[in-house]
């Protein structure tokens, strides 16, 4: 079977959430090309999005605004569309709030305090002695690393820089800083991710494991694959089982602790689903990127092909079921992350009291009001090429103002005669709706090139129904397809199709 735009809910399928324009902007970061979520120390959180010559902020906030930071060092972002923003952040006890640093591999890396309209962004130069540019970093252990750096004007492609321990502004190798080139590591530093178990370190050839050890030396090192690397390093992402990422062999895998698991083939010997349909439609790999959707438990790869510069297609794995569904967006795509909004202004602040102490009833112990909002859930929030910043929402029914085409296809049905030609009589679609809304049921004779006109389906709003399409379509392996995009969101238990042979009258059995 083949899908478009459903995912799947619980052993059902539904329409996938549409795109809801989140935030305004007072200028046009094109595109976006590094994001991420980050928190102060105070555990307000925030959308950083970074284009190649700009860094924006915002605040989760029932009304929330863009805000960019203004540049106050002296190498300028000059990167292109290409070189795509590392991000990380870390406590700095020096200023009693949490930094976020980002890196390009084109300039020095860059640095700001997460304190909200007085926050600038600045060239990190604490470990100029060591490097001058990083492709990747990441915080582990109270440190702020960065991998495959450039020391001198001379590229290093398997070097480790770190910072002492809680003294992320330090290059101080007597408190603890220091540069390892990764003993054995063949090929090119992609990126470093933090696990359960510490760092890991891909290369575009191996993948190699830093340990965490509370000495002089800062971290232990070992291969754990030598033909297996990520030459797509915006795939790698942290998932319940482990890390996930696409290889260079195209195949999804995930790294849980130190075992390697190939996610997708069938059988031995054979490309798996994802290999086929990435090899037959993707462009351009660098440009694929990934996330982990946790309200949904899902891994969302996103990838172009070969019309557009940004990806419109995207692959979603649902770790419940197991399942692999195709999206298809008419926005393009270019980076994403997991991201939470307040369900609405919460708390109550000094300013919104206007009573005096004597008139204060309510004793410490009762008082209980939070700081800060609540959270509403994890949406994932996404970047079109022009800038503009969406949320996937499930109350949303459209991209935007875009239909969303969803579409479900059943695999060809052959007969018992192989060379027989089979009737495909009737289609019963089992559901579920909150809300009516209008479908069709297609059938096609030639495994999917041509369809005919189609059957109306009508669904109505119920807990429980099922609908009928009395189609008729003679072929060798008949299919059916099913489309929907009037906004609906029915959940489709299953599909229930009748097979006559061929010249059967109608009224036969199964």
């Amino acid at each position: 079977p083949e899908s478009r735009n459903f995912v799947t809910d619980f052993k059902a399928i539904t329409p996938r959430s549409g795109l809801s324009v989140y935030g305004t902007a007072t200028d046009v970061v094109t595109p976006v090309i590094g994001s991420r979520e980050v928190l102060d120390d105070t555990g307000r959180w925030f959308a950083v999005a970074a284009s190649s010559r700009t860094v924006r902020i915002l605040e989760a906030d029932p009304s929330p605004t863009w805000q960019t930071l203004a540049f106050d060092g002296v190498d300028t972002p000059s990167g292109l569309s290409r070189d795509y923003w590392s991000i990380d952040y870390i406590f700095n006890p020096g200023r009693s709030q949490n930094m976020v640093v980002l890196t390009n591999n084109v300039n020095q890396p860059k640095w700001f305090l997460t304190d909200g309209p007085t926050a600038t962004l600045s060239d990190y130069t604490f470990l100029n002695s060591f490097m001058s540019t990083a492709k990747s970093v990441q915080q582990i252990d109270d440190r702020i690393t960065f991998f495959n750096v450039r020391e001198s004007g001379v590229r290093q492609p398997t070097r480790l820089v770190y910072t002492p321990r809680g003294l992320p502004t330090s290059d101080s190798i007597f408190a603890g800083a220091g540069a390892v080139d990764v003993p054995g590591m063949q090929g090119v530093g992609q990126a470093h991710i933090r696990d359960k178990e510490g760092l890991l370190l891909f290369t575009d050839r191996e993948i190699f494991r830093a340990r965490v050890r509370r000495d002089f030396f800062a971290f232990d090192f070992f291969p754990l694959t030598q033909d297996i690397g990520c030459p797509f390093p915006r795939t790698i992402a942290n998932v319940p089982a482990g890390v996930m990422f696409v290889a260079q062999d195209l195949e999804l895998y995930i790294l849980s602790g130190n075992v390697l698991v190939p996610l997708g083939p069938s059988e031995r010997g054979k490309p798996s689903r994802v290999k086929q349909l990435l090899t037959d439609e993707m462009s351009e790999g660098a440009l694929m990127w990934a996330t982990y959707n946790p309200g949904k438990n899902r891994y969302e790869l996103y990838y172009k092909t070969t019309s557009g510069s940004f990806p419109r297609r995207a692959l979603f794995y649902d770790f419940e079921t197991g399942s692999l569904m195709q999206q298809r967006f008419t926005h393009e795509l270019s980076h994403g992350f997991p991201f939470s909004d307040p369900a609405g202004i919460g708390g109550l602040f000094w300013d919104d009291v206007n009573e005096t102490w004597d008139q204060v009833s309510t004793v410490w112990d009762d008082a209980g009001q939070p700081r800060e909002a609540p959270r509403a859930g994890v949406d994932i929030m996404v970047f079109g090429s022009a800038g503009t910043s969406y949320r996937f929402r499930s109350d949303q029914t459209t991209d935007d103002g875009t239909a969303i085409d969803c579409r479900w296809r059943s695999h060809g049905m052959a007969g018992r005669d192989r060379l027989g030609f089979e009737r495909l009589h009737e289609v019963w679609t089992e559901y579920e709706a909150a809300s009516a809304s209008s479908a069709s049921v297609f059938c096609s004779y030639d495994l999917g090139t041509n369809f005919d006109a189609g059957f109306a389906l009508s669904l109505k709003s119920s807990s429980h129904s099922v609908e009928f399409a009395p189609v008729d379509c003679e072929a060798r392996a008949p299919q059916f397809e099913i489309r929907l995009q009037d906004g609906g969101t029915p959940r489709i238990h299953s599909f229930q199709a009748k097979l006559l042979p061929s010249g059967s009258a109608f009224g036969g059995g199964f």
